[in-house]
């Protein structure tokens, strides 16, 4: 979301799978406050603990889901079978079909995984298979302009104690209202957290939310999500890995197409490919709703981010947050990746091409020490930003503690020809030890390396 405007309430579902832990109860494991991590050493860590939560899994049970001849003929169907009176691990193997359902689903206890039967290496493969080789989840069934519920997506996965989603194309849930949420994957935390999550190799495109009755009818209750994992509970989620999924075509209102957000630790987002979407491609969150956590201590690695896509509705009244804005006195404020308000968290690698912004650290949160914070952004490759390839420091009108403990190396900027507002660095003037772009106009090249202390 855009500095300044409401984002998403945290209580509220989104995308195509919702993933709700079982509370802990009694003789749960007490909650030890994680150590701080710093700049110079998060790009450092391998973060191999996040794809090895799964090295032991092996599942006790395998459901087959097909139109006939298995055991189940329905996903809803096939998991709630897999999970009956277990607390192992769960294999739910989907085969090639078009599956028209809206699923609530429940795995407590149990290690859930829910794949395709062939899945492809990448979302982008997966797309260019033929669609009688893809596993389909399909809501062009549901009315679009349902809006009697708050939410409208393919999958909410209500309990589990692990969840690993791979291979399957979500699509056409979309929802046309005044307000609410539309989804794709929506992984949340409650209570006992979760031990572990995977979302891997998904192609996810053409959902999200629409207005109705024309752009000024349209506000900030409008959400949508390619994938979301938020953690809303004294436990966390930890070992998140969202890895090679392309989401495209999103509809997303004043929400992310990709986001962990909340008591979220140790997390890998590689290899995913984001495009043709009209706001924010990743973001990691922290502090949201007054909440006290912060997603931190991760890796945000090899993506791709490109395409913004112009004409959101739900800023049409809002001159100060406007996702490529196409007249005067407006102000662009989609990046393409945004930490905001996250710690420990190295960014390296991506390619973030034709956003408002390419790289964003700052924090909507004022007061306190809610900032973003051991932020190490490196060799990343910033194309034709509309704005400020890089931006950082405060962010929200009123105040804000913005960022402190922020590395800047190796990274390059490409802007077109004569585009003076494709600078490098956009800063908040409070911040100490700035850095400035000193390559002339568009500022190709690379970009200067330092590191920002304090930007309060």
């Amino acid at each position: 979301m855009h500095e300044s405007s409401p984002r998403l309430v945290l209580a509220v579902f989104l995308l195509s799978v919702i993933v709700t832990a079982c509370a802990g109860g009694e003789g749960s494991d007490p909650i030890t406050p994680p150590e701080d991590r710093t700049s110079a050493a998060i790009c450092g860590e391998d973060f191999g603990d996040v794809a090895g939560a799964w090295a032991d899994y092996s599942p006790g049970v395998t459901i087959a889901v097909c139109g006939s001849g298995c055991d189940a003929a329905t996903i809803e169907d096939g998991v709630a079978l897999g999970c009956d009176g277990t607390s192992g691990d769960v294999d739910v193997v989907v085969a090639p079909g078009i599956y028209d359902e809206a699923l609530y689903l429940a795995c407590p206890g149990a290690r859930l995984r829910l794949r395709s039967a062939a899945p492809a290496s990448s979302g982008e493969a997966l797309a260019a298979l033929p669609e009688g080789d893809r596993v389909v989840l399909d809501g062009a069934y549901l009315a679009a302009d349902a809006c009697a519920e708050e939410e409208h997506g393919a999958l909410q996965l209500e309990a589990a104690r692990a969840v690993w989603i791979e291979g399957l194309e979500l699509r056409g849930y979309r929802r046309a209202c005044a307000k609410g949420t539309a989804y794709g994957v929506v992984v949340q935390g409650d209570g006992g957290g979760l031990e572990a999550v995977r979302v891997r190799a998904n192609y996810i495109h053409d959902l999200g939310v629409a207005c109705v009755g024309g752009a000024a009818t349209c506000d900030g209750d409008l959400n949508g999500h390619g994938v979301l994992v938020i953690g809303v509970e004294d436990q966390p989620i930890r070992a998140v890995e969202v890895a090679n999924n392309l989401l495209a075509g999103l509809s997303l209102g004043q929400s992310e197409a990709l986001a962990l957000n909340g008591h979220v630790e140790r997390f890998a987002v590689t290899g995913n490919v984001i495009r043709d979407v009209d706001n924010i491609g990743i973001d990691v969150i922290g502090f949201e709703n007054d909440l006290p956590w912060q997603a931190r201590e991760g890796v945000v690695r090899d993506n791709v981010v490109e395409g913004l896509r112009c004409g959101n509705p739900t800023y049409a009244s809002d001159t100060d947050n406007d996702p490529c804005p196409a007249g005067p006195g407006r102000w662009p404020a989609a990046a393409g990746i945004y930490l905001d308000g996250a710690h420990g968290v190295c960014v390296v690698g991506n390619r973030v091409r034709g956003f408002d912004r390419g790289l964003e650290v700052a924090s909507e949160r004022g007061g306190g020490d809610r900032q973003a914070s051991a932020i190490a952004l490196c060799n990343n490759r910033l194309e034709a930003s509309r704005e400020h390839a890089l931006t950082y420091g405060g962010s929200c009108d009123g105040g804000s503690n913005g960022a402190r403990d922020v590395r800047v190396f190796g990274n390059t900027t490409v802007c077109p020809s004569g585009a003076a507002a494709c600078r490098e660095i956009d800063r908040d003037p409070t911040c100490t030890t700035p850095l400035a772009c000193t390559a002339g106009a568009g500022c190709d090249g690379p970009a200067p390396d330092g590191e920002l202390l304090d930007c309060p």
